[in-house]
């Protein structure tokens, strides 16, 4: 290449080379993307965060919360938290500008995300939507107050993620500006964020991001390209986050628990389901105002103010999913159990709002680790072998109680399946490497090897997820993604021998090395009537055919029934 060029090796992981260049006029860059080893040229992202909040009122300081050592942290990669709000600093674990100098903070996006997780619902009026969980903050102050690119963020949570062990959930309200997801490949950004939740065992809270348009609902126009994720919300690990509305009146842009005006759309890279949920981060006025629609928070000064954003949903994600994690289980448990609360509380799942909300808004971490009596949630985390690949039971309790007079069975069941596959940055659109299935149904027989023929009964969601894109499993049937969903309401279900079934099946890459494969699945049996004693006769069924099971203890309570 002629004339001199400045070019430096970035670290984005171990199979991701990114090199920093820079080239001194157009002619040199013209013969870097002819050259045969370069894949893709591209500017680095630029990320910004800003506040346009309205002041609305006082704190309560009579009743302002003190935390406790026994929440969890929740880690804050943001603006920082200001160290003029006088509610806060209490709940500040720790705190780390070692890369944004006190000069070129500006703390407010961070406060106002810090005073949701600390004392969210009490601000917004004691709203009933609103989780009532708390949780500490570990203050990571990584935005300058001009913005900042894509590797020198990267570079911070490098750092702090390894400084900080005890956090295994971080909330980054941080999307890029001007640039969204693609078909055919991840973001840089998200698969070096990805390399690092499977080497330190967390996750990373994403925005699903904000757009400018005023969309109505349903959308009166098409937006194109233009409203969909933005990364690093792409990754195939952590939990995207979209927004719906939690108020609404006669003037508003879109009614309440609709999809709110500024929210990002997916599917996200190789057509994964995203975002995977969505939460309330409030509304607009037809004059795009959010005064009265939005939502409360925390000033630098400790005054309540008013916004909205998809910034504002992934902190009520963030609270609950700390609590989660804090009950000594796995990350694909953790998220699977988020998913399923949100599929639990929605009577369909529907494409239009799908690419927007996701599976929907998940329960609180109180209501997720609640079984009625009309219904039984069990929760399997096998590991899945690269010579079996498949992991079967028979025996799966159908309990008698939702029999018909004339045998046949009628109920409900819910699914979420939740794993981590290898990750190859190098292969594209194919970067998960193993695609992992479900199955319940009906046995009948044997096969020629001697398995049970097996006929499934769940269907994969939202409803038509075949006809969403193309004509393939790999583009509308959500195969070699990590998150799956599936329900079935029944009303004449013949046949009493049924079973459950896992496969998993793995890419030819070369550089692919097949080894187990950890899973979370969780299947809850329920009676649409919310009549029948389906809890007790589950567990009695599966104690009589020798299913194990045992009580899934979070933050040292007795939640949720969990079978393994």
């Amino acid at each position: 290449m002629r004339g001199s060029v400045e070019s430096r090796q970035l670290n984005y992981g171990t199979h991701l080379q990114v090199f920093e260049i820079v080239c001194e006029n157009e002619n040199q860059l013209h013969q870097l993307s002819s050259f045969v080893g370069t894949q893709s040229i591209n500017n680095f992202s630029e990320f910004g965060v800003e506040t346009q909040a309205i002041p609305v009122g006082h704190v309560d300081t009579d009743n302002f919360p003190l935390p406790n050592d026994e929440l969890p942290i929740v880690g804050l990669i943001d603006s920082g938290v200001s160290l003029d709000n006088p509610y806060l600093q209490a709940w500040i674990v720790d705190r780390d500008e070692e890369d944004v100098p006190a000069i070129d903070q500006d703390n407010s996006h961070g406060t106002f995300i810090a005073g949701l997780i600390v004392n969210g619902r009490e601000f917004n009026h004691g709203n009933l939507l609103f989780p009532r969980s708390r949780a500490r903050i570990v203050d990571v102050v990584a935005m300058p107050k001009g913005g900042t690119n894509e590797y020198a963020l990267l570079e911070t949570i490098r750092r702090v993620i390894p400084k900080y062990p005890q956090v295994k959930v971080w909330n980054l309200s941080i999307n890029a500006n001007g640039r969204t997801c693609q078909d055919e490949c991840f973001s840089p950004f998200a698969i070096a964020l990805d390399e690092i939740q499977q080497q330190y065992g967390v996750t990373f809270i994403n925005s699903a991001g904000n757009h400018n348009h005023l969309r109505t609902w349903p959308p009166s126009e098409s937006l194109g390209e233009q409203d969909r994720i933005a990364p690093p919300a792409d990754t195939a690990l952590g939990i995207t986050v979209g927004s719906a509305a939690h108020l609404s009146r006669d003037n508003a842009l879109v009614k309440q628990e609709e999809p709110s005006p500024f929210s990002r759309r997916g599917p996200g890279a190789a057509f994964l389901p995203k975002p995977e949920i969505c939460h309330y981060g409030g509304n607009l006025d037809l004059r795009g105002s959010c005064f009265q629609l939005g939502i409360v928070s925390l000033d630098c000064n400790g005054k309540l103010v008013e916004d909205v954003g998809t910034s504002y949903a992934a902190p009520w994600v963030s609270t609950i999913m700390a609590h989660l994690r804090a009950g000594n289980i796995s990350a694909n448990l953790a998220k699977a159990l988020l998913i399923h609360s949100a599929v639990l509380r929605r009577e369909s799942i529907r494409h239009s709002d799908f690419i927007y909300r996701g599976f929907g808004v998940p329960r609180d971490v109180d209501d997720i680790s609640i079984c009625q009596p009309w219904n039984a949630t069990m929760i399997f985390e096998p590991q899945l072998q690269p010579v079996k690949r498949q992991f079967d039971r028979s025996g799966f309790p159908l309990p008698t109680c939702l029999k018909n007079p004339n045998g046949s069975y009628r109920g409900e069941l819910f699914v979420a399946l939740v794993y981590d596959p290898p990750l190859s940055p190098r292969a594209g659109a194919e970067y998960c490497q193993v695609n992992v299935d479900v199955s319940i149904g009906r046995r009948s027989g044997t096969t020629k090897s001697g398995r049970p023929k097996h006929r499934s009964e769940i269907n994969l969601q939202p409803k038509g997820v075949k006809n969403l894109f193309e004509s393939t499993q790999v583009t509308h049937g959500f195969k070699w993604s990590p998150v799956k969903v599936y329900k079935t309401s029944f009303n004449r279900l013949e046949g009493d021998e049924w079973g459950l079934r896992l496969n998993i099946m793995y890419r030819d890459h070369p550089d692919m090395v097949r080894q187990p494969q950890n899973v979370a699945l969780l299947v809850t049996i329920a009676d649409p009537d919310q009549e029948a004693p389906v809890y007790n006769e589950v567990i009695q069924l599966l104690n009589q055919r020798g299913w194990s099971s045992e009580n899934l203890n979070l933050n040292s309570r007795i939640r949720q029934q969990a079978f393994a």
